[in-house]
């Protein structure tokens, strides 16, 4: 029999503790780095996302924190702008 982590009521509440994490962290890149332009604290959001979304279930949330890493890396304001609310978007659907 095959263990279905996404049905166990202990991984469930991991989850929702990751989502609230996400929600609070992407509020303050939002309300605080994105406007002071705080690449760096932006790169690290989007590393960490690119490395816990997959192992949440979230293969999204990896592929835009890839993406939000390296425009953050190069610096690119206009593409970070364009991310930050798509991620956003993609937060808010899932915690529904």
């Amino acid at each position: 029999m095959e263990y279905d982590m996404f049905n166990d009521p202990e991984f469930k509440e991991l989850i929702l503790e990751y989502l609230e994490y996400l929600n609070t962290s992407l509020k303050e890149i939002i309300s605080t780095h994105l406007v002071n332009k705080d690449f760096p604290i932006i790169r690290k959001f989007g590393h960490n996302l690119k490395g816990t979304g997959a192992g949440y279930g979230f293969t999204d949330f990896t592929d835009i924190g890839k993406k939000i890493e390296f425009a953050a890396r190069d610096e690119e304001y206009d593409e970070l702008s364009v991310l930050i609310p798509e991620f956003e978007k993609m937060l808010s659907a899932v915690r529904g």
